[in-house]
């Protein structure tokens, strides 16, 4: 009788463990979720974003963002990647490079509908909780030619 109750008990121990460990592995592969960023002035046209790998804190990764877009990029548009903390939303790291015109880039002018891919390299910032990414091309805040947007949790709440 003695041995049952130690084993029923180490088998309810066993299983309640297990059940709290953390099952979100399938969200550790390289595709984000990107939607489309809206704001105040109203909704801008998507981008895809991709990334070599699952963006991880202090590791360098490639963001490669791609669209067509319903107006031109000329040579003065600029792609951001734009990284903010979702406990502090002053608390954000930017990174930009040429949308166009140089090594490896397409040629300026990028006309509208036209298919381009524009990729990034860069280190993904550290940040205490969730963080979210922006992908934007343009000049913002005077113009925002496209967007995407993402939040990443890289600790997932269980």
């Amino acid at each position: 009788m003695n041995q049952n109750l130690i084993f029923v008990f180490i088998l309810f121990a066993t299983l309640s463990v297990v059940d709290s460990l953390p099952h979100r592995l399938d969200k550790r592969d390289s595709s984000l979720e990107w939607g489309t960023c809206y704001t105040s002035a109203g909704t801008f046209p998507r981008l895809n974003v991709e990334t070599s790998v699952f963006p991880v804190e202090g590791q360098q990764d490639t963001f490669t963002v791609s669209g067509p877009l319903p107006t031109d990029i000329n040579a003065n548009d600029k792609l951001y990647m734009i990284f903010v903390d979702d406990d502090d939303p002053k608390n954000k790291i930017t990174f930009s490079t040429s949308a166009c015109g140089e090594n490896g880039l397409p040629q300026c002018p990028i006309k509208a509908g036209t298919q381009f891919s524009i990729p990034i390299l860069l280190t993904v910032p550290q940040f205490p909780d969730a963080f979210d990414i922006l992908a934007v091309i343009g000049n913002p805040p005077d113009e925002t030619l496209g967007c995407a947007y993402t939040d990443l949790w890289p600790d997932p709440p269980i």
